[in-house]
């Protein structure tokens, strides 16, 4: 298992290799810690040479992970030209990495401290792996074990995302939390109709995540799934939320413009988000 992880000056940055070592150090994966640069809109005359530019982004990375010497988890340094998007996708694509890691907004990003940045929402759009995605005042994380929640609704997104959460669960000894979120009825026998049929899709995706040997637990929400999803992963603990990229299953429909989206924007504690397969 290898992790790529996006590093700036920002705290978000900071807070996403702690997140990454952290993971690391469980499943024995590697970490590869990874700065760009690129040339700013100066009069040519200013601009250092590229080997020049290397050795500072260098040394900026090599700031950044000062004082991870005594960490259980080696560390390799990649200094990257060009745009911070283009950069690590040229990365991802090279290295095939397992997951990516990467803050919710970089250092010169701060003017919106709850919103995506340009890197993080791009690498959610177009990375061919899962992304985290780390606020910089994540709740604080668990000891072990920790608890990861998988945002089900019955669409093959979300099978694709329960899928990973289960590999991913057996390799750090997670423990799995499915919910699922229904909408207001119309009238009470549709409510219970919504409400049973809720029911059983996550007793049937328990089912198969406690035959592969994880523990799992089941919650089913009512409103905004959105916000919802916020509340149970508040409720639990959770370390990590799991989402599809959409959903359109009849339960809920978790579409990324709304709760992908939402939740790698907003919320206060890790969000994975599982791609479609490759094309």
């Amino acid at each position: 298992m290898h992790l790529i992880v996006g590093l700036d000056e920002s705290a978000s940055a900071q807070a996403a290799l702690g997140g990454a070592l952290r993971m690391a150090a469980r499943c024995g994966a590697t970490v590869e810690a990874a700065r760009s640069w690129a040339y700013g809109s100066v009069p040519m005359q200013q601009l250092l040479p590229p080997e020049e530019m290397d050795r500072l982004a260098e040394e900026g990375l090599r700031a950044s992970l000062a004082g991870l010497d005594a960490a259980s988890v080696p560390v390799r340094a990649t200094v990257l030209r060009g745009p911070a998007h283009h950069a690590l996708l040229g990365l991802i694509e090279h290295r095939h990495p397992s997951l990516v890691v990467i803050g919710r907004r970089g250092g010169d990003e701060r003017a919106a401290p709850r919103l995506l940045g340009s890197v993080s929402r791009r690498l959610v759009e177009a990375a061919p792996c899962p992304v985290v995605v780390v606020s910089d005042d994540p709740a604080a994380a668990a000891d072990p074990p920790p608890v990861v929640l998988v945002a089900v609704d019955g669409s093959e997104h979300a099978a694709r995302a329960l899928r990973w959460s289960v590999d991913f669960a057996k390799q750090v000894g997670a423990s799995i939390v499915l919910a699922t979120v229904i909408g207001l009825a119309d009238s009470a026998a549709g409510a219970t109709k919504l409400s049973d049929d809720a029911h059983d899709m996550v007793e049937r995706a328990a089912a198969t995540v406690g035959s592969a040997g994880v523990a799992v637990s089941t919650v089913v929400g009512v409103g905004d799934p959105r916000h919802e999803l916020e509340r149970i992963a508040d409720d639990h603990a959770v370390d990590v939320v799991v989402v599809g990229t959409r959903g359109l299953g009849p339960i809920a429909k978790l579409i990324t413009g709304t709760v992908a989206a939402h939740l790698s924007e907003y919320a206060d504690r890790p969000v994975a988000v599982i791609p479609p397969p490759a094309q």
